[in-house]
């Protein structure tokens, strides 16, 4: 359930990383688990501070004791050769520099895949903003950020070197030029769409009424795992699921609440400290508080409607506000978030046809490390990250047994699924759902099929790929959340 603003891929641990970059460009550490694109894995890398120049040195003697007996100036030319290969599609010239553990977990054809993904709306890359380039010394590493300008848009590449000038780690972090502007995350384009403000940090949001129904039920849209606009914006395509359930549900007499995620839009308040209430809970308490004060809408029927991870936070939303009506979950997991992940990395590890039997046991030995320290998180290792985050977020996340207090809720609930989700998994997390909250009264179940993550036709690949093409989410998906919301009945086909 990872998403990034143009794919979603499952991480394992770090090796290609897309971050979050601050209103200043400065580069924010923190992990937002939808907004990671990772293969491979690095475990000796260490996580950086954010980034600071080196100052530069002022005596040969210090040039030349710069790191790994070379100077400053030749271990940015270094990086920035690697970089403008990278740039230029030249993989081979990168890879066949990559430390012994970059190779055992990352192919040539896997770094050409990720990075071709990562730039894909990005146009034709144009060249080096050398003024740009910094260099910081972390323990045995060096790391090197440069900026690469592309026709639509810039990134900045961080490049981890070994002693031995090894690479040891690829970071990418969007980059935004002081020359270019940010649009505008959802603009306001039908008449039944209206401005609001969600939270303390006041996050942009739209209310959506629909014409001609006076204090009509409000759903409340969660969506998954990290910097996400309100529109749940994914894939070359640009598909928004969540402007097309606010506006299908509008059709039908539903009114709907979405808003921009607190870290996509502040990401410089992030920090190694975020937990799943900062990135979550807060600000859904806040838009259920503004549902009960709207008088255009109907305080007494508040529904939360979460995808991904928030159809696994779902139940715990409504634990906490009494508010809420009932809970529809789109693609949730009953299961603990490393859980998934494990899974889907396992998956797409059995999928790399070019790892050995040897180097699949490997990997297969590290994922499983990295799941169980998830699980045996201390005070002492709070600020270790696992999977790119730190412990902060998995023991807020892992506080929260959602299959236990969803049994104990009492409101109606509604499952959903699609047949061919290759991120939260049919045969696993829905029906472990089913089998959890078996014989409750007031939940439904609907396994719908050939339709995928985002409740969008399957294009058959079970890959990024299906983001990638202009989609909306099917009709009968919205016409059966608003039939189970209207009428209180609901048809498990």
């Amino acid at each position: 359930m990872k998403y990034y603003k143009y794919l979603l891929l499952c991480c394992i641990l770090m090796i290609l990383i897309v971050g979050c970059k601050r209103k200043d460009n400065q580069i924010d550490e923190s992990f937002k688990p939808d907004t990671t694109v990772v293969t491979g894995a690095v475990t000796q890398t260490p996580e950086p501070s954010p980034t600071k120049e080196t100052p530069s040195p002022t005596s040969k003697s210090e040039q030349e004791a710069f790191f790994g007996g070379k100077t400053q100036e030749e271990v940015i030319k270094l990086a920035e050769e690697y970089a403008q290969a990278l740039g230029k599609k030249k993989y081979e010239k990168v890879y066949k520099d990559f430390s012994k553990t970059m190779k055992e977990q990352m192919t040539e054809d896997n770094l050409k895949t990720v990075w071709d993904s990562l730039v894909l709306l990005s146009g034709d890359y144009k060249e080096i903003e050398e003024e740009q380039t910094k260099t910081t010394i972390v323990q045995d590493f060096a790391m090197v950020d440069i900026v690469l300008r592309y026709k639509e848009n810039g990134f900045l590449i961080r490049l981890s070197f070994n002693k031995e000038f090894e690479i040891e780690g690829i970071r990418l972090f969007p980059y935004t030029f002081d020359d270019e502007t940010t649009p505008t995350p959802s603009p306001v384009l039908d008449p039944r769409e209206h401005e609001i403000k969600i939270g303390e940090k006041e996050n942009d949001g739209i209310l959506t009424l629909p014409d001609g129904v006076e204090h009509p039920p409000v759903v409340i849209l969660i969506q998954g795992s990290g910097q996400s606009d309100m529109d749940e914006t994914i894939g070359a395509a640009q598909n928004k699921p969540f402007r097309d359930i606010a506006l299908g549900l509008a059709d039908l007499g539903i009114a709907v609440i979405r808003y921009n995620k607190r870290y996509y839009q502040y990401p410089e308040l992030a920090d190694e400290t975020l937990t799943i209430e900062d990135e979550v809970l807060l600000d859904a308490s806040d838009a259920i508080k503004l549902a009960t004060e709207d008088t255009r809408l109907n305080g007494e029927q508040i529904y939360i409607l979460g995808h991904s991870l928030g159809g696994m936070l779902a139940p715990k939303i409504a634990q906490e506000n009494e508010k809420v009506a009932g809970i529809i979950s789109l693609a949730g997991t009953p299961r603990h978030l490393e859980e998934l992940i494990y899974d889907q990395n396992i998956a797409l590890l059995k999928s790399t046809a070019t790892l050995s039997q040897e180097e699949l046991e490997k990997l297969q030995e590290e994922l499983l490390k990295m799941k169980q320290q998830i699980k045996q998180v201390t005070k002492e290792t709070l600020s270790e990250p696992i999977f790119g985050v730190s412990g902060y977020y998995w023991q807020s996340l892992n506080e929260i047994d959602q299959a236990e207090i969803a049994k104990q809720l009492n409101i109606p609930m509604l499952f959903l699924q699609g047949s061919e989700d290759f991120q939260v998994y049919p045969e696993t997390d829905f029906e472990l759902w089913k089998e959890i909250l078996k014989g409750k009264e007031k939940v439904s179940f609907k396994l719908y099929e050939g339709l995928n993550h985002i409740f969008m036709k399957s294009n058959g690949r079970n890959d990024v790929t299906e983001y990638d093409i202009a989609g909306t989410v099917e009709q009968q998906v919205i016409e059966d959340i608003a039939d189970w919301i209207l009428t209180g009945k609901f048809s498990e086909d």
